[in-house]
């Protein structure tokens, strides 16, 4: 198989594309991959994954959160300690489904109207 890589003068990508053809990861993900392997990160058992992730967002979460974010609004906060264990995906989808936004950003255009400035943050 590498011989015919290398007959074929094949680059990691172009391998990754021909064999996994539209699924195959980025460019980056596989760098990041064998920089992880370099510097002995071979363990590949504490990668798998098997099912939904434990914080998937299911009604019961959504109904948690709701009656969180009723009895507490600075639950949304960022270092909240009661939504720290959320990940990021998880947070993302639960405020889809709530109807809920983040009250601050860190940044604003400068060049937003005094209109749109507001709306951020109403």
């Amino acid at each position: 198989m590498i011989f015919y890589e290398f007959l074929f003068h094949l680059r990691q990508q172009e391998r990754l594309q021909s064999a996994f053809h539209g699924e195959a990861l980025s460019l980056a993900t596989v760098c990041n991959w064998f920089n992880e392997f370099k510097h002995g990160g071979i363990n590949l058992a504490e990668y798998l994954r098997e099912g939904r992730p434990s914080m998937a967002t299911t009604e019961n979460n959504i109904s948690t959160v709701r009656l969180l974010i009723d009895n507490d609004m600075s639950v949304l906060s960022a270092d909240s300690d009661k939504l720290k264990h959320w990940d990021e995906l998880s947070a993302q989808n639960l405020s889809r489904k709530l109807a809920v936004r983040k009250l601050c950003t860190w940044w604003i255009s400068y060049n937003s109207i005094e209109a749109q400035k507001f709306r951020r943050v109403d």
